[in-house]
């Protein structure tokens, strides 16, 4: 309405401008421009009334909403459903496992209260992967109430066997995170080193997990990075003891402490393991191979 009274008067202009002379081809002509003008006027305001709509109504969880739209009984959409949504809670398993690792600002400035922040983010992503998990059970346990074909029966299981390995991992960075800790408020320039190999290594595999996750890949690619980023894994466990080993008199006072690092090192190496065999599996049967 607005627009239309702005630019009433110039609609001589316009129909000049557009050297039309029957008036019915006028109107509409003006018409269109008054829509098209409006259309560009509210593009900026669509992801700022989208941020105004999210934080007055909230986000429901894409796993939730998916499994609700889809009744059990209809097994072929139900296992879609649950493919769908066992895939959004593998993607969100390699985010939350990214933010363990804390950020740069508390290592260098030994920022409690930003890695206070942090720490909170990652027990909510946690808390959100075991709500998710419960979901995804209930919803399978349904769906197994009904007749199934045996294939459909088989791929439910390695949904359960992947929903299963991605919140475990998890849960391994969650035990250690309170090692990372003592690492990130530690006073020697040796605990600083091992905790920042420990944040790259988490950091850069996290984010490969994503992308391979989330977006498209030719399988080939995605099998043989996924092989890649095992190696890694295994290697960076190798090297991770080794520098324990190396710096073990400087770094640790005692025995308990040398044991909780060297557990560290495990903990993040299975955690990946477990992580990366999911991943390998569910995308092996998104692209229908074995």
């Amino acid at each position: 309405l607005a627009a239309f009274v702005l630019l009433l008067p110039l609609l001589p202009v316009l129909i000049a401008l557009l050297t039309i002379n029957d008036p019915l081809y006028s109107l509409v002509a003006f018409h269109t421009v008054i829509n098209l003008l409006g259309l560009l006027v509210f593009i900026p305001f669509i992801k700022p009334f989208t941020r105004f709509v999210v934080n007055r109504v909230g986000r429901q969880d894409d796993t939730v909403s998916v499994l609700e739209k889809v009744a059990p009984e209809v097994s072929d959409a139900a296992v879609t459903a649950l493919e769908q949504a066992v895939r959004a809670l593998v993607i969100d398993a390699t985010l939350v496992s990214a933010l363990v690792a804390g950020t740069d600002r508390e290592n260098k400035h030994n920022d409690k209260s930003n890695g206070q922040h942090n720490t909170a983010n990652f027990k909510a992503g946690y808390e959100r992967l075991k709500q998710m998990e419960g979901e995804i059970l209930r919803y399978a346990l349904r769906v197994q109430e009904h007749p199934l074909a045996i294939e459909q029966t088989l791929l439910i299981d390695l949904l359960l066997r992947t929903t299963r390995s991605a919140v475990y991992a998890v849960k391994t960075l969650k035990d250690i995170e309170h090692n990372l800790a003592e690492l990130r408020y530690g006073d020697q320039n040796a605990m600083r080193e091992l905790l920042a190999k420990q944040q790259q290594f988490i950091r850069q595999t996290s984010s490969e997990l994503t992308s391979l996750t989330r977006d498209d890949h030719p399988l080939l690619f995605t099998q043989e990075r996924l092989q890649e980023l095992q190696t890694l894994n295994d290697q960076h466990h190798s090297a991770m003891i080794e520098f324990v080993h190396a710096h073990a008199q400087s770094l640790f006072s005692d025995n308990h402490t040398l044991s909780s690092e060297l557990n560290v090192n495990r903990e993040i190496h299975h955690g990946y393991k477990a992580l990366i065999e999911a991943i390998g599996e569910l995308l092996a049967h998104i692209n229908k191979l074995p």
